[in-house]
């Protein structure tokens, strides 16, 4: 990052109060078996500048898809001296994931614009993020957890797909660069709560379970399992080559975007 662009974000961040939209401590599962992807979704999570746990939508629908992301899913800055205002956002995961699917119809794809696009705000983030007094991004700017987490599921028309990345920040002397790391499972993948890829070791079974009774399994053992991080209601979705069908909708919006007559239909409720 040039020179003279960190040191507005070093007077950004002495004039606003630091705030992210959610930490980290979301469970996500998105598994795909028998020509259909099932994503389930937990509904908990906590606002970084409040510490307040809220019951949200973790599922953003557009045309012919969805868009799930885990970990510091927004950030922004609030002034000082009106903590009341409205946040000055640096990124929002799910506006930026609707906006990179727009008009395509893979998965791949998606992530790449999203990628091209979220970088430099994750950069940016880091760099504000470092700043913060009190220290409690550490584990983000080490590089042990990731800063944020996306999935995009797609219908188009023959075999819906899916593609997850995560993105870490990787310590440069007192800067950061933004890795992205993809996960290459064609059958299953999770965000947030790193516990349940040992629950999926350990019920070896669920694999000939159904798509949606795969993923809805895990999630409900992390609520069991994790209640301080992972709470209901649940999430549910299935999309197919084409359409996407709510199962159960929840905190989500009943929106319905329209049809992509190309890359297939969405199916009301």
């Amino acid at each position: 990052m040039n020179s003279h662009v960190h040191r507005l974000i070093a007077i950004r961040c002495v004039a606003f109060v630091i705030c992210s939209g959610a930490a980290f401590g979301t469970s996500i599962v998105i598994r795909s078996y028998g020509g259909e992807i099932a994503v389930a979704a937990d509904s908990k999570r906590r606002d970084g500048l409040t510490g307040q746990s809220l019951d949200v939508c973790k599922v953003s629908e557009f045309a012919n898809g969805v868009f799930v992301a885990g970990a510091i899913v927004s950030f922004g800055t609030i002034p000082p001296d009106n903590p009341g205002s409205k946040r000055i956002m640096v990124y929002d995961a799910h506006a930026d994931g609707i906006l990179a699917a727009k008009g395509l119809s893979d998965a791949s794809a998606m992530i790449d614009r999203f990628t091209q696009n979220i970088i430099p705000k994750l950069t940016e983030t880091a760099q504000i993020m470092h700043l913060d007094p009190t220290g409690r991004y550490s584990h983000e700017l080490a590089g042990e957890w990731p800063i944020l987490e996306v999935a995009f599921v797609a219908t188009n028309g023959r075999v819906p797909s899916f593609r997850a990345s995560a993105y870490f920040c990787t310590p440069v002397g007192n800067r950061f660069s933004i890795t992205q790391h993809f996960n290459a499972s064609a059958e299953y993948i999770v965000l947030g709560r790193r516990e349940v890829e040992g629950y999926v070791v350990d019920h070896p079974e669920m694999f000939s379970k159904s798509a949606l009774k795969f993923a809805e399994f895990f999630v409900r053992k992390a609520v069991v399992e994790i209640p301080e991080s992972v709470a209901e209601p649940i999430t549910l979705v299935i999309v197919d080559h084409t359409s996407v069908k709510w199962k159960a909708r929840n905190s989500c919006p009943a929106v319905n975007p329209p049809a992509n007559k190309k890359n297939g239909r969405v199916q009301k409720d």
